[in-house]
């Protein structure tokens, strides 16, 4: 097989990514407005701002706002957002028999974009090749990232 097919088949396999995460977009158009407008009424929006950087999952995002909102303090808004997130660790878990082979980089980067959507996606995903589901993954993980 020549290196160009090669080539065309992995790009095949992000854009079937991107076209299975993009109708998920206009579900999270509403809900990036709602943690939106919770960050705008924040009672310090510069530290809720920048926590959109740290918070990738928007029900911990939300979660953990409320909790500083209440004066609750930070251990405790962090511990209800750890909390809140950890169903990722079953998401990797189950995921990871597609991901040993990968490089430490490409672990890394797929760890920052595991939501609900990216796991789904990828768990339903027909293949059998790893590198395929892998290719899959960052093309719907980054799609969503980017939105």
């Amino acid at each position: 097989m020549s290196q160009t097919v090669v080539v065309a088949r992995q790009r095949d396999d992000v854009l079937e990514g991107v076209r299975a995460m993009a109708p998920m977009l206009v579900v999270y158009a509403p809900f990036g407005l709602l943690v939106g407008a919770a960050v705008a009424a924040s009672d310090n929006p510069v530290a809720a701002w920048l926590s959109t950087w740290t918070v990738y999952g928007g029900a911990a995002h939300l979660a953990v706002l409320d909790v500083l909102q209440h004066g609750t303090g930070v251990l405790g808004a962090a511990v209800v957002g750890l909390l809140i997130n950890a169903r990722m660790v079953a998401y990797a878990a189950s995921l990871a028999p597609h991901w040993r082979t990968a490089s430490a980089r490409s672990r890394v980067a797929a760890a920052a974009m595991l939501t609900d959507a990216t796991w789904g996606l990828t768990h339903n995903h027909p293949s059998d090749s790893a590198a395929v589901r892998r290719r899959f993954y960052f093309g719907a993980g980054l799609t969503l990232w980017f939105a």
